[in-house]
């Protein structure tokens, strides 16, 4: 009977812990996007070396093709660049991978289309003050055997990055080729390490 009594007095004391945590969680709007800065950030923030947070949105910005954006803790947003700047989207748009910033204090990361005329998607880099360099576009050869629709991007201990696509490949007679994996550097060096297919039926 007393180890009864016990238990239940544990679980009501556990129960109003609970709830006393919960009920003094606060939730705080750090910023709420107007289009003109960005539309649906579907990527994750990172944070940078420098204590900001940074982050891309797909749609939205000067072209509504999306936005690099960095947001202080406190909550003070600005935009870094509105893709779509360039004649035929050269730079790129709809960027939905995490950035990652790499060993030189810049930002890296990927747009999904665009790129110029066959729109492909792009590898750029950003610098937290608002530079961006495009380093690499997608289907920059005939077939697209580079690859096209590239996602995020990881920094390898060599230096250099490394990422996926979700299509392209070299075309063979033989093969339905889908996607790729490739490596980068920070100056745009490019490679094909891997091409994904399956052998076509008969």
């Amino acid at each position: 009977m007393r180890n009864t009594s016990w238990s239940g007095l544990v679980a009501v004391f556990f129960c109003w812990v609970t709830i006393a945590i919960a009920s003094a969680q606060t939730l705080t709007t750090l910023h709420s996007f107007n289009d003109s800065d960005g539309v649906l950030p579907k990527a994750s923030l990172m944070q940078g070396s420098d204590g900001n947070l940074y982050g891309t949105a797909t749609e939205g910005g000067s072209k509504d093709r999306g936005t690099v954006f960095k947001v202080t803790p406190s909550g003070t947003l600005t935009v870094l660049h509105s893709f779509c700047s360039d004649d035929d989207c050269a730079d790129g748009f709809d960027p939905r991978a995490t950035l990652v910033e790499g060993a030189d204090g810049s930002l890296y990361g990927t747009t999904l289309e665009g790129g110029g005329k066959v729109s492909a998607g792009t590898i750029f880099k950003i610098t937290p003050g608002g530079k961006l360099t495009t380093l690499y576009r997608f289907c920059a050869e005939f077939q697209c055997p580079d690859g096209e629709l590239p996602s995020g991007l990881v920094q390898g201990s060599d230096g250099s990055f490394y990422g996926t696509t979700q299509g392209g490949g070299p075309p063979d007679s033989g093969a339905v080729y889908d996607g790729t994996v490739f490596k980068i550097n920070s100056t745009g060096a490019f490679s094909t390490v891997y091409t994904f297919f399956c052998s076509r039926s008969s």
